[in-house]
């Protein structure tokens, strides 16, 4: 699922199976709620949740078992967005367990060229496994 420019947006209980990529990509979003999504993946750059510059976004009740990072929040110039400023970000009540060396569960700023990343909140998560913090 990859959205772009989207605002008021609800992703609620799909289950993705080792695609190879981003999993759930929102970009320059604003008020996206993700909740309830499972990731099972056996690929490199398989992230599960990506956040680039988006704001007021919440990921809660997920379950993550991939290659990459987990749930990965950037300022990123891609996809034709900018980097515009990330901000108010919660990620909760979330369980990862991150295969690779390189993967993260929870990662922050990797590729970012924005100014500006605040206001990130994680509450009530579980890392179940991972070879790198």
């Amino acid at each position: 699922t990859a959205l772009f420019g989207c605002s008021d947006v609800v992703i609620d209980g799909p289950t993705y199976l080792d695609i190879s990529g981003w999993h759930v990509v929102l970009s320059n979003c604003d008020n996206v709620t993700v909740r309830n999504v499972k990731v099972v993946a056996a690929r490199a750059t398989s992230d599960g949740v990506d956040i680039c510059n988006s704001r007021d976004v919440t990921v809660s009740n997920c379950f993550i078992r991939n290659w990459d990072d987990g749930v990965a929040i950037q300022g990123v110039e891609a996809f034709g967005a900018g980097a515009k400023p990330v901000r108010n970000i919660v990620v909760e009540n979330t369980t990862i367990h991150s295969d690779l060396g390189y993967a993260q569960p929870f990662s922050i700023g990797f590729e970012t060229f924005a100014d500006t990343i605040e206001n990130i909140t994680y509450r009530n998560c579980d890392i179940i496994y991972c070879r790198r913090l």
